[in-house]
């Protein structure tokens, strides 16, 4: 008789998970894109190795879009700037940031402005972004085994950045590890 493992796969793709941001991205140390914006757009999908027999459930959506609606506000009517870009250098004022860019300058005030641990202002960046963000705040889920994020910053162009959940599955009569999954 075969044996079959039981798989579940939620994808999200909700009207509301977008985002209004503004970006350059840059090509080298000389060239970039002029500021601009974007109406990005979220779909998630999530994978997991079981399911709550009780419920019928892979997990509770209303938490998970609750999670990807939080992400998104956040970048919502932003300015987004990689800090780790070897391109640009910054300077913090206190009610804002500087941005300097080849011969270019930016002054963004602090509550128009995001900036992200990346090195560039891409879909593909944002796209893994919002995937760490989304791990991290998944962990707990004992049952995920991957999320996959994709952001569109316009109609047919898209980036999606997939991370699977590293298990730490241990026999605890061997050591003291306890049983737990890491995110990404």
């Amino acid at each position: 008789m075969n044996q079959f493992s039981v798989m579940f796969e939620i994808s999200l793709s909700k009207e509301s998970f977008k985002f209004s941001s503004s970006h350059f991205t840059i090509f080298d140390e000389t060239r970039a894109e002029p500021l601009h914006g974007h109406n990005y757009y979220v779909s998630v999908t999530l994978r997991f190795h079981d399911w709550d027999k009780q419920t019928a459930m892979a997990h509770d959506f209303s938490t998970l879009k609750k999670e990807i609606q939080t992400l998104c506000d956040s970048l919502d009517e932003k300015v987004l700037i990689a800090l780790e870009s070897s391109f640009i250098k910054t300077q913090k004022e206190e009610d804002g940031l500087w941005v300097y860019f080849a011969k270019k300058r930016y002054f963004f005030p602090s509550e128009d402005l995001v900036e992200l641990p990346t090195t560039n202002i891409t879909c593909e960046a944002l796209a893994y972004y919002l995937c760490q963000k989304l791990c991290q705040n998944l962990s707990a889920i004992k049952n995920l085994t991957s999320v996959k994020v994709t952001t569109q910053e316009t109609r047919g162009q898209s980036a999606s950045n997939t991370q699977k959940i590293t298990q730490h599955i241990t026999d605890t009569s061997k050591s003291n590890t306890t049983k737990g999954s890491t995110p990404c």
